[in-house]
């Protein structure tokens, strides 16, 4: 973990979900972070094999 931005995306408040793929990145572990409309945020640890 590098701490280097991979992507940035940004939903319409309607959207419920969006799909972001990890096909072009390599094997390893990286930390989503959402921050919703409510100013709440939530990280999320993912681990691709």
């Amino acid at each position: 973990m590098s701490g280097i931005k991979l992507i940035s995306l940004k939903c319409s408040e309607k959207q419920k979900e969006a799909s972001i793929s990890f096909l072009q990145y390599a094997a390893g572990t990286y930390l989503l972070k959402a921050t919703y409309s409510s100013n709440r945020e939530e990280i999320i640890k993912i681990i691709k094999q």
